[in-house]
């Protein structure tokens, strides 16, 4: 037997929409689903929303919607509180998290923007503050394929410091995607019987 896995795009997005992100958003989702990838986001609302709907309206896709979900725990307490609104209600796979840093602090250990960088095969990063800003960074740092997709490029002069294309045009993104992940899903996984 075979199993087949899916390529992952996270994209990395704002929990508010900017101006002209909307159709941005619901195009990037509807791209996504139709080249056959898991979406992976951070799961809460605002952009991140609005890719998760886009994505999840497409009929017969292959693919999931997937978030990586802020939370924080007490192990003395054996409580686990995830953050509120997470996740949006067109997540279909939410990985819950420990992990509650976020804006300034997306580049510490204690983000989850390193499982959500880490775990896309490639990554799409949306306008957005710093938390947004830190995945770029980190898509970068881990040696991950990574474009920017922008209603204006000269809007998030941020992300000059970076080397990471920058467009406002959907079919360079869904190029950048044909590229980072040719062939659609990824190789299959022989499962071998177990020797016990």
């Amino acid at each position: 037997m075979t199993l087949l896995r899916l390529k992952i795009i996270g994209v990395m997005a704002p929990h508010k929409l900017a101006k002209g992100q909307e159709e941005l958003a619901m195009r990037l989702g509807e791209l996504i689903a139709r080249l056959g990838c898991d979406l992976l986001t951070g799961g809460g609302g605002g952009a991140m929303e609005v890719i998760c709907r886009a994505f999840t309206a497409v009929t017969e896709r292959p693919g999931r919607a997937i978030g990586i979900i802020p939370g924080q725990v007490s192990v003395l307490q054996g409580r686990y509180e995830r953050k509120a609104n997470y996740p949006n209600q067109y997540v279909e796979i939410p990985i819950y998290t420990h992990l509650d840093q976020s804006g300034p602090e997306s580049l510490l250990l204690r983000s989850r923007n390193h499982i959500n960088v880490l775990t896309s095969d490639a990554v799409v990063v949306l306008e957005g503050g710093d938390g947004t800003l830190a995945e770029a960074h980190l898509a970068v740092r881990y040696h991950k394929p990574v474009i920017a997709f922008l209603s204006d490029v000269g809007r998030a002069p941020a992300l000059d410091r970076l080397p990471v294309n920058k467009t406002d045009r959907l079919e360079d993104v869904e190029a950048f995607i044909r590229a980072a992940v040719p062939s659609g899903p990824a190789p299959g996984f022989p499962l071998t019987q177990p020797r016990w």
